[in-house]
């Protein structure tokens, strides 16, 4: 394929962009959030050969701006509510995979508080409701992985979902039948709560609802596992490969070896190992990138 580089030897031929001086100069929006706003403009128009760019994952970002994943949700967050930046999940086609699609917004519009809950991630300390809170935990993975599931609902509202399918159901069939429809339902109501490639492997080899449930439970605490033991904020939509390859290892072995009695066990441990593995190889990747990066204007504040 035939390229055409633009203003090449100088510092545009890798791509360029724009940026509004009313962001640069709005006194209300820290210059932290000023510097993220800067390096998203600068992928928003054309690269090297007049295409529009890929956008660095969250990952790269973080490394190439010298922040970790905590700093940078907190103050991206405040061009999201300056309605100055939007930020949208899409699938991609023949992928199973969302994307973040973000958008340089030339009239600024405020997200309502609804649209800031649904739409943004989910720092530790960026002041957003967190879908997925933390459970404590312990070094045994055999106790670890019991207790009330880390995850974007609650008992009531399952409880909730449980009467309406048993009285849209009660006349129409027999028990059993009413039990299939009954499991069907709160399996397709977890659709949208957690990414669809993890529910698809889920709903496709556990063998009932609580099943499918108990296990996301395990995934969750795996991961909050290995967060802690790397100190890195985790977000499942970010990394989604990694878990469904984790996942789907696991229940290879579950499904194929009857040897293993305990489940869940086997199940958290296969996770957690894959997880820390893979996170602690990109912890040292950033780590390395990192060192190599100067910002003497926010090195005060950044960290």
């Amino acid at each position: 394929m035939d390229s055409v580089i633009q203003f090449e030897g100088t510092i545009y031929e890798n791509g360029y962009g724009m940026i509004a001086q009313k962001v640069m100069r709005d006194k209300k929006l820290p210059k932290q959030s000023k510097l993220i706003y800067a390096y998203m403009c600068s992928f928003a128009a054309v690269d090297k050969n007049g295409e529009r760019t890929a956008f660095p994952s969250i990952s790269l970002q973080c490394a190439e701006l010298g922040m970790t994943q905590d700093t940078y949700y907190k103050w991206r967050k405040y061009l999201v509510d300056g309605g100055y930046i939007t930020i949208k999940r899409q699938r991609q086609e023949g992928s199973r995979f969302d994307k973040n699609i973000y958008s340089i917004l030339a009239v600024p519009v405020k997200p309502t508080p609804q649209e800031n809950k649904e739409k943004e991630p989910y720092p530790k300390n960026s002041g957003t409701e967190n879908p997925y809170p933390k459970n404590s935990s312990t070094e045994n993975p055999s106790t670890e992985n019991k207790g009330t599931n880390s995850n974007s609902f609650n008992s009531n509202s399952l409880n909730n979902t449980y009467k309406d399918t048993l009285q849209d159901t009660e006349n129409k069939s027999s028990e059993s039948s009413k039990q299939k429809k009954r499991d069907e339902l709160l399996r397709n109501s977890l659709r949208g709560k957690i990414p669809d490639s993890i529910h698809e492997i889920l709903s496709t080899f556990t063998n009932n609802f609580q099943e499918m449930y108990d296990w996301y439970g395990v995934l969750l605490r795996a991961k909050d596992k290995v967060a802690k033991e790397t100190d890195q904020l985790i977000l499942i939509e970010d990394h989604e490969e990694i878990f469904h390859e984790s996942l789907m290892a696991a229940i290879r072995r579950i499904k194929t070896d009857s040897s293993i009695n305990n489940h869940e066990n086997y199940l958290f441990i296969t996770i957690a190992d894959n997880l820390g593995k893979y996170f602690s190889k990109l912890e040292r990747s950033n780590a390395k990138e990192n060192s190599s990066l100067y910002y003497d204007w926010l090195n005060e504040e950044i960290q």
